[in-house]
C-alpha cells in the first residue's frame, strides 16, 4: 500500500494530456482487476443478509474477500490524509487494554471488525475506479435504497412485527450464551419498527427495517438519498434506471418522514444548502431555485399528510434531556481515561435505569468514551480532511459526495455510524476522492456533471 500521487480530484476535470503525475491508463490496465461482485454483495444483497440475521456483521467476511483481491492487485494506493485514519485504528485497537469485563470483549471485537471492514471497503472502492466506475457504485446504492424503502413501509404497516432469523436458531443451538447477549439478540431478532405502545410519551411507530434502530435508518437515508439523486440526474431519459430512481426519490420520503428523525432532516438540509450554494455561485441559480421548489413542495405535502410535526414534538420532549445528560457524562467520564478511553461504552450514572449507556448516542461520543481523545480527533479529522481535499471537485457528483461526507461528520454528534453508516460514509468519501470522470456528462456541455442553467 502506498500514497496516491495521482492528481487531486479537482484536476480530473482537466484533459488527461495535461496531467503530469500519477499512473497512466496503461499502468492501470496491467493491474489485476478488482471485481465488482464483493461490493454488490455488500449493498445489493442487503435483503438476504437481513433475512438471515447477518446484516450487522456481513461486512467483515466481505472485507476479507476484498483484501484477497487487493493483495492480488499491485500498487494499491490510498489518498493523502489516510494516515490519520490509520492512527485512529491504532488507538482503537490499543484501547482494548482498558476493558475490565469479559462480556465487553465481544462488543469491542465486533466494533473493531466494523471499523476494519469499513477501512477495507474504502480502499477497495478508491482503487477500483477502473473496473467499478462511479455509476456502478451508485447503481448498487439505488438497490440499497430500494431495500430501505420496502423495509420502511413494512415497519409502517406492521409496527409491532419482528421475526427470529435463521442465525438466531443456529446460535441458540450452538451457544445459548451468545443469544442472551444484548448486542447479539437485537441482531438476530429483527424488529420492523421502533414502537412501544405502553410508552408514556405515546411516540408513534418509527420504521427501522432493515436496520435495528430508527436512527440507523435516518442516518443511512441522509447519505444514500443524495447519491441516488446523482444516479437519477445522470441516467438517460426514458431509461428504466431513470424511472426507477426517479420514482424512488419521492416514495422513499414516506417512510423517511415516519422515522421522525430530526438528525436526518438536518443532514439532508446540510447537503441541499451546501450543494445549492455552490451551484448558485457558479451561475446555476435558476436550476437551484426550481429544484428547491419541487423538493420543498413534495416535502411539505408529505409533512402535512403524515402529521410529522406532532410526532417530532413528542420525540423532542422525550429524548432531548436524556441526550444532554449522556453527553455531559461522556465529557466528565473521559477525563479519567483520556488516552484510550474505556474500550467500550460505559454505564450511565443516571438514576433512571432505562437510560442508554454513555457513548451510545452518537459516533463522536462512542469513540470518545471507547477509544479516547486522540482516537476521536483522528476519526473526525480524517473525514474533515476528506472534505477539504475534495472540496475542489467542480462536477455535480463530486460536489454531492463532498457534501455527504461533510453532513456525515456533523451527524457523528448525534448518530452512531456502526455498523451501517460508516461503510456508507466511507463509500461516499472514496467516491469524492476519486478523480472526476474526464468524459463529459449528459448534464453539462461546460463541465462534467453540472446541470445547464
Amino acid at each position: 500500500m502506498s500514497l496516491d500521487t495521482s492528481p487531486s480530484p479537482a484536476s480530473a476535470a482537466r484533459p488527461a494530456t495535461a496531467r503530469r503525475a500519477g499512473r497512466s491508463d496503461g499502468e492501470l490496465d496491467r493491474r489485476r482487476p478488482l471485481p465488482a461482485w464483493p461490493l454488490a454483495w455488500l449493498l445489493v444483497a442487503t435483503p438476504l443478509w437481513w433475512l438471515l440475521g447477518t446484516i450487522d456483521f456481513v461486512i467483515v467476511p466481505i472485507a476479507v474477500v476484498m483484501v484477497y483481491y487487493l493483495r492480488r492487485s499491485t500498487h494499491v494506493r490510498v489518498p493523502r490524509g489516510f494516515a490519520i485514519w490509520l492512527i485512529f485504528l491504532l488507538f482503537m485497537l490499543a484501547s482494548g487494554i482498558e476493558i475490565t469485563k469479559f462480556n465487553s470483549y465481544f462488543t469491542f471485537a465486533y466494533r473493531a471488525g466494523i471499523y476494519l471492514g469499513s477501512t477495507v471497503v474504502f480502499v477497495y472502492v478508491y482503487n477500483s475506479r477502473r473496473w467499478i466506475p462511479d455509476r456502478k457504485v451508485l447503481q448498487y446504492l439505488v438497490w440499497y435504497l430500494v431495500t430501505m424503502t420496502v423495509g420502511g413501509f413494512l415497519g409502517a404497516v406492521k409496527p409491532i412485527g419482528q421475526f427470529r432469523t435463521p442465525t438466531y436458531y443456529v446460535l441458540a443451538k450452538v451457544s445459548p450464551f451468545l443469544v442472551s447477549n444484548d448486542l447479539v439478540k437485537v441482531m438476530v431478532v429483527r424488529p420492523f419498527s421502533q414502537y412501544d405502545p405502553t410508552n408514556y410519551f405515546q411516540i408513534p411507530p418509527r420504521p427501522t427495517a432493515p436496520f435495528i434502530f430508527t436512527n440507523n435508518w435516518g442516518n443511512a437515508y441522509s447519505m444514500v438519498l443524495p447519491l441516488v439523486l446523482i444516479y437519477f440526474l445522470e441516467s438517460p431519459k426514458r431509461s428504466w434506471q431513470r424511472r426507477l430512481s426517479g420514482l424512488l426519490l419521492p416514495v422513499s420520503a414516506v417512510p423517511a418522514m415516519l422515522t421522525l428523525n430530526r438528525g436526518m432532516f438536518i443532514g439532508l438540509g446540510i447537503v441541499a444548502v451546501y450543494v445549492g450554494l455552490r451551484l448558485a455561485a457558479r451561475g446555476y441559480l435558476g436550476r437551484v431555485v426550481l429544484s428547491a421548489a419541487v423538493a420543498g413542495g413534495i416535502g411539505l405535502v408529505l409533512w402535512k399528510a403524515l402529521n410529522v410535526s406532532a410526532g417530532l414534538h413528542t420525540r423532542v420532549e422525550a429524548s432531548t434531556d436524556t441526550r444532554a445528560s449522556l453527553y455531559d457524562q461522556a465529557l466528565h467520564s473521559v477525563q479519567s481515561s483520556p488516552l484510550f478511553g474505556y474500550g467500550v461504552t460505559i454505564q450511565s450514572t443516571s438514576t433512571n435505569p432505562w437510560d442508554p449507556k454513555v457513548g451510545t448516542q452518537g459516533q463522536f461520543w462512542m469513540v470518545l468514551i471507547s477509544h479516547g481523545v486522540i482516537a476521536t480527533a483522528c476519526f473526525v479529522g480524517f473525514f474533515l480532511v476528506a472534505v477539504v481535499l475534495t472540496f475542489r471537485r467542480r462536477d455535480f457528483a463530486g460536489m454531492v459526495c463532498n457534501a455527504v461526507v461533510l453532513a456525515g461528520v456533523i451527524e457523528t454528534i448525534y448518530y452512531g455510524l456502526v455498523p451501517y453508516g460508516l461503510p456508507l460514509l466511507m463509500i461516499a468519501a472514496a467516491l469524492a476522492w476519486r478523480p472526476a470522470p474526464v468524459a463529459r456528462s449528459r448534464l453539462s456541455e461546460a463541465e462534467p456533471g453540472v446541470p445547464r442553467p
